[in-house]
């Protein structure tokens, strides 16, 4: 995403006020944290579920006492929505011309059976009893 001429500086200015931590980047298409950590986090995460590596509470797990996160990379795809997740990676696929942005099959076969993760009730996880 380019930024208009100023908006770069009113953001770092902003942020300094409210005493926010900052990192820049060079200059590239899509959101760094989208494009380059979190969407291939989760979609690795998908691939070794579909690959039966371990099973969605194990890769979870792993993630969560591993790296510290407060959930693991399909429990936070769940929450996101996988029909989200999905849209995102297409539009970093499409956008940078980047096969290695492709949602996992396993993925899309959850968004086609309306599992959508928290929202419908039923991702990797079913959240119906809750």
């Amino acid at each position: 995403m380019l930024l208009a001429a100023g908006t770069l500086g009113s953001c770092r200015i902003f942020l300094e006020t409210i005493e926010a931590a900052t990192g820049e980047r060079p200059t590239l298409r899509g959101l760094m944290d989208n494009r380059q950590i979190l969407m291939p986090f989760l979609n690795e995460a998908v691939h070794a579920l579909e690959q039966g590596v371990a099973e969605a509470e194990a890769i979870d797990t792993i993630a969560r006492l591993g790296f510290a996160h407060p959930l693991g990379p399909l429990a936070l795809a769940d929450l996101i929505g996988l029909d989200t997740c999905v849209a995102i990676m297409e539009v970093l696929e499409d956008g940078l011309g980047d096969s290695r942005y492709a949602p996992a099959p396993l993925l899309r076969e959850h968004v086609a059976a309306g599992r959508l993760g928290r929202k419908s009730g039923r991702g990797f996880y079913d959240y119906t009893s809750q």
